[in-house]
């Protein structure tokens, strides 16, 4: 029996705790939302510190995943755990493994059929279900199994609400979604919505206003992980910002603020940069000496690590 190593890469280009890179605070109100929010001054930021891994890690454990004519994996994009089992997506479709790496079953599988994808955007776990929950584009429509890959239901979203890229369970049990930044196909208001699902229905609520602007011809999410719980709260990222947003008792609020080295591509150069290709956009921000702001967010108990370049 082939076996596969699975292993987890961590953000590479410029990761800040919060809670250990980071500098005096101040507290600060934000004259657009008029939102208090916390002013974060990152120490060495002209002169970023390196910082090993043996700093913020104090053990590594890996599991080897049992590959077969069934299950041979490509190139894992993600992978999450929880209740004994291993879901991992990869460059073909999800797949579950039991806790000792023990292949169980593919999650749905690409096809035209009711119980099958297009396209997987992404994937959640419903804990209080006990549930997978299958984004999938362009559809647009959720699909959930259990998580030994057995089909149960399937909720189709109104074009308003498709396009969502992640969803994520809040510590209040809220649903919240991400949306990717609207393209020529779907036009999209809100960077973040409220998600609640009845049955076959789905009910959202604007959180966050999206920025002015457009990935063209692309559908494109600028966040790959928009989103992470840290202690009872969860933080959630916003395109092109040196923010960090909070969501807690049903409202999204402004909460930390970083001070960082490179500005911000400002209001007037994206309103000329706005029918361009985003992907070009990153590429003039960039050669500009400027910054895109935070790109991921990822947390464990003790510390928020985020990636920003």
């Amino acid at each position: 029996m082939k076996k596969r190593t699975f292993f987890i890469s961590l953000f590479s280009t410029a990761i800040l705790g919060i809670a250990g890179y980071i500098g005096y605070k101040t507290s600060q109100t934000d004259t657009a939302t008029n939102e208090s929010h916390l002013s974060l001054n990152v120490i060495n930021k002209d002169k970023p510190v390196n910082v090993e891994l043996r700093d913020i890690v104090d053990s590594i454990q890996y599991t080897v995943l049992e590959s077969s004519g069934s299950c041979m994996l490509g190139e894992i994009t993600r992978v999450k755990k929880t209740d004994g089992y291993y879901f991992v997506r990869d460059d073909f479709g999800l797949y579950a493994f039991d806790e000792e790496g023990h292949f169980i079953n593919e999650i749905s599988q690409k096809g035209n059929g009711n119980k099958e994808y297009v396209h997987l955007e992404n994937f959640y776990i419903d804990e209080q279900q006990k549930a997978i929950g299958l984004i999938c584009n362009p559809s647009p429509k959720i699909m959930f199994f259990s998580y030994d890959g057995e089909y149960l239901s399937t909720v189709r979203l109104p074009e308003e609400d498709g396009g969502i890229h992640s969803i994520m369970r809040s510590p209040d049990q809220d649903l919240l979604a991400y949306y990717p930044m609207p393209n020529d196909y779907i036009k999209i208001e809100h960077e973040y919505k409220k998600v609640e699902i009845n049955g076959n229905g789905l009910k959202t609520f604007p959180l966050l206003a999206m920025k002015d602007l457009t990935t063209k011809g692309i559908h494109y999410a600028f966040s790959a992980c928009p989103m992470a719980i840290y202690k009872d709260t969860c933080y959630l990222l916003s395109v092109l910002s040196h923010n960090l947003y909070a969501y807690k008792n049903g409202e999204i609020k402004h909460a930390y603020q970083f001070d960082w080295a490179k500005q911000l591509p400002s209001t007037k150069f994206l309103k000329e940069c706005r029918n361009e290709n985003f992907y070009d956009l990153k590429e003039k921000i960039q050669e500009s000496g400027m910054s895109i702001g935070f790109t991921g967010i990822q947390a464990n108990k003790d510390y928020p690590l985020a990636e920003l370049i």
